[in-house]
């Protein structure tokens, strides 16, 4: 198994809008997926939305570069996600 930096449910906020992100907006980390090569270890990861005003989730790379991890208080956006989230999870276990 290999380490990364964010992993599933961490929170992040992006550094810069790019690959499909927005500068300062905050997401969370639904999905990693890491592929071994010859040439090393590439990780990408698949952000859902929080506070970003295009709702679409978004798979970036090199995000080690590009994302902080935050700790995001209480808020209304983020009990949102999460249960946005939690019902995706729930369907695709259900089938």
């Amino acid at each position: 198994m290999t380490n990364t930096a964010f992993n599933v449910g961490d929170s992040v906020r992006a550094r810069a809008s790019a690959q499909g992100m927005e500068a300062g907006a905050l997401y969370l980390v639904s999905s990693v997926d890491t592929k071994s090569t010859l040439f090393g270890n590439f990780v990408s990861y698949c952000l859902e939305p929080l506070t970003a005003r295009n709702p679409a989730s978004a798979w970036v790379v090199n995000g080690h570069l590009l994302l902080d991890r935050v700790t995001i208080a209480d808020t209304p956006e983020f009990k949102a996600s999460a249960a946005r989230l939690a019902e995706t999870l729930r369907r695709e276990d259900a089938q």
